[in-house]
């Protein structure tokens, strides 16, 4: 068990709490199944964990039905940074999600957030906010239906309204947004 987590280790959480949401499996996702088919050597947690995240990014850069540049350059760095990968392999996880957009949109976010919630420590939990709202702002353009599926997704991770609104005042300030 020492050995299993390689790159998220510092991430992971020791405790299952909050508990996951409905009873829906990450690993019936053809996402998921695609990251590990084409990462073998990726942790099974570790395969959870980038299918939720990089679920997430892709909802919510969908979220307008319009990817552009970059948004795209936005959840491959995110991602990047979040997971410490190379970025060869993140952008074909990039990919995989768009490419899987059709399966992602189908389901609820919540569907993203179980392994998240399973497996991530609430700094992390945090960490994926922050992306969140940096990828939101990355088209110049902040949506109110981005705020609302971030806003539920930060509830949903157990993060209180003041953490929602000091991430997003750190991204606004870090984008050069006035709120």
């Amino acid at each position: 068990m020492k050995n299993i987590l390689k790159k998220l280790k510092h991430l992971i959480s020791k405790k299952d709490d909050p508990p996951p949401i409905p009873d829906e499996s990450i690993e019936d996702s053809p996402l998921y199944n695609e990251i590990v088919s084409n990462f073998p050597k990726f942790p099974l947690i570790e395969a959870q964990i980038l299918t939720g995240l990089t679920g997430l990014l892709v909802r919510l850069a969908m979220s307008d039905e319009d990817l552009d540049s970059e948004e795209l350059k936005t959840m491959k760095s995110s991602l990047g940074k979040f997971s410490a990968y190379p970025e060869d392999e993140v952008s074909v996880m990039v990919e995989l999600g768009v490419k899987n957009f059709q399966d992602i949109y189908s389901h609820h976010y919540h569907y993203f957030i179980n392994p998240l919630n399973k497996h991530l420590k609430k700094s992390a939990k945090i960490e994926v906010l922050k992306v969140l709202f940096h990828l939101a702002g990355a088209d110049g353009i902040f949506q109110n239906e981005e705020f609302e599926e971030i806003k539920q997704v930060a509830q949903d991770l157990g993060l209180s309204r003041e953490i929602y609104q000091s991430a997003k005042t750190e991204i606004f300030r870090d984008l050069n947004i006035l709120e």
